[in-house]
């Protein structure tokens, strides 16, 4: 990993375990994974290893379980998202599903467990802090149709980070989603954009996230260009490429991406007013004049309240199973209806019960509202058919750490 330096100092620990403060992963000058094992002894053992293995290596459970649960011919529904609750568990789990799930629930006790992680990392000042992985035990794999690609991390000062997985999946995996229009995926779009040889005709395309976010968040990419419009990003500001993995061993990937991100709150955490509606109209805005659509696989709880001195943002962690188009017909009805529907939902699930009725009556429509006028505004600055361009301008044809700006590049080649 990277070299340390010798006159870093280390903060104090359990200085403030209760406090929830993000930590900003663009501040890393220095990081290193660590997986500990526990042996027959109870003796545990420490080896430095990078943050895509660790991840793998403890969520081997969780793809040889559906590696085996999805190759079984069960019964699924579309319901709103790509997978999730639109997956329907059989009565019965072979014996083998059964002992993958029992190693997975070994593997989210945290230092409980025969395995754990951790993560130290330098920052620019000098200060080093020690990140525990705390893996999901919330859901079960039986719910999901892809593994999990994101893990919480919190410091023992109480700071709060996240590691996502950005998974180049085989193109088969979209093919096989229960989702409205899947037939018109077109095959050659799925492992990278190839838009040299794309004829804009009225057709979508699934762009795989690692080649959309290095189309976001490159060096004067498309959020770049966005702020000059003074338009809200799409993902967090404050974010670290620090991994990349050409053997990854999930089966249906073929090359991975790994990223420290700075925690939010989801929106849902403290209710849906009208403030918060009307900056998911922007987030969608600024989506929907990309040409980007995420219904396939988005979920009330996957938007996140950015907040700081200048800006309050709604953005989304989640872009793996993101579509383009340059059809705003089917954005108008595919995303938009999408998108109507998981704010009633989490308006369902947070308002109190003499406010559901009204807020379920007028959210959306505020939604909606600032939605149209935040697009209004976008053309009127830079055209709507300059605006739905940026996306295929943008998306490189081979992923590299080097299109980022050099705070947010943390790869060790």
């Amino acid at each position: 990993m990277m070299k340390r330096g010798s006159d870093k100092r280390i903060m104090p620990l359990n200085s403030n375990k209760d406090t929830m403060a993000a930590f900003d992963p663009t501040r890393i000058d220095d990081h290193e994974t660590f997986l500990y094992e526990r042996d027959s002894s109870g003796d545990v053992h420490r080896a430095p290893t990078t943050p895509l293995d660790a991840f793998d290596e403890m969520h081997g459970p969780v793809y040889d379980f559906l590696e085996s649960y999805n190759s079984r011919d069960t019964s699924v529904s579309y319901s709103g998202g790509m997978y999730g609750s639109g997956i329907k568990t059989p009565e019965e789990i072979t014996p083998a599903e059964e002992e993958a799930l029992e190693r997975w629930k070994d593997n989210t006790r945290g230092v409980e467990g025969e395995k754990f992680v951790k993560t130290e990392i330098t920052d620019i000042d000098g200060n080093t802090y020690v990140f525990d992985w705390l893996f999901r035990k919330e859901t079960s794999p039986s719910s999901v149709g892809t593994p999990f690609s994101m893990v919480p991390m919190r410091s023992e000062e109480g700071y709060n980070m996240g590691f996502r997985v950005c998974r180049l999946y085989d193109s088969d995996v979209a093919k096989e989603c229960p989702i409205k229009g899947r037939n018109s995926f077109n095959p050659e779009l799925t492992a990278k954009m190839r838009w040299s040889e794309r004829e804009m005709d009225d057709e979508y395309g699934w762009i795989q996230e690692p080649f959309l976010r290095a189309a976001l968040d490159s060096e004067e990419g498309v959020h770049d260009q966005l702020a000059d419009l003074e338009a809200p990003r799409l993902t967090e500001r404050s974010q670290a490429y620090v991994d990349q993995n050409e053997s990854p061993d999930y089966h249906d990937s073929e090359f991975e991406v790994g990223l420290f991100y700075e925690w939010a709150e989801p929106i849902l955490n403290n209710g849906i007013q009208e403030v918060e509606a009307v900056k998911l109209g922007h987030h969608a805005a600024v989506l929907n004049s990309l040409g980007l659509m995420t219904y396939p696989d988005r979920k009330p709880e996957e938007f996140f309240i950015e907040v700081g001195p200048e800006k309050y943002e709604v953005q989304q962690k989640d872009l793996e199973f993101a579509m383009y188009t340059d059809n705003m017909r089917r954005i108008n009805h595919l995303d938009v209806n999408d998108l109507t529907h998981q704010l009633d939902r989490a308006i369902r699930d947070t308002a109190s019960e003499d406010s559901v009725y009204e807020a379920r009556r007028e959210l959306p429509e505020v939604m909606k509202d600032a939605r149209i006028e935040k697009m209004r505004e976008i053309d009127q600055k830079v055209g709507d058919e300059e605006i739905i361009q940026l996306i295929p301008e943008n998306v490189p044809m081979q992923w590299d750490p080097d299109l980022f700006p050099e705070e947010m590049d943390k790869v060790e080649w």
